[in-house]
């Protein structure tokens, strides 16, 4: 894909932007689940489709607002004695400002600015 010219690059589906996310990143989903620090296992899944809405609305820096979509979610369900949304939402926020936090997002905003017509910022 990266020689075609930008005008040229094939358009994805959801489904196919998710299978590549999988299948590509597996091991940053995997150090993203360690930085949450949280006592019960989060599944990669789950994991994944929080970074898509994380990175879909823009919320990266604003950990209120990612606490908001994780609530979304329902990921108070999965939290321990001590954990909190707030709490996690600064870990991932935090995460993002790091060097694989980074090259996570940017590869999110690859891939998922080909399901849309529309380039992620």
């Amino acid at each position: 894909m990266a020689a075609y010219p930008r005008h040229c690059e094939p358009h994805l589906s959801d489904e196919e932007a998710t299978r590549i996310v999988h299948e590509e990143v597996k091991p940053a989903l995997q150090a993203f689940v360690v930085a949450l620090n949280m006592t019960h296992r989060i599944t990669l899944d789950r994991v994944a489709l929080l970074i898509e809405q994380i990175v879909k609305e823009q919320r990266v820096s604003a950990p209120d607002l990612i606490a908001d979509l994780m609530r979304l979610d329902q990921w108070q369900h999965a939290l321990s004695e001590g954990e909190n949304l707030p709490l996690l939402a600064e870990r991932i926020s935090l995460f993002f400002h790091t060097e694989q936090g980074i090259a996570l997002y940017n590869f999110y905003v690859k891939i998922f600015a080909k399901t849309t017509d529309t380039p992620f910022e």
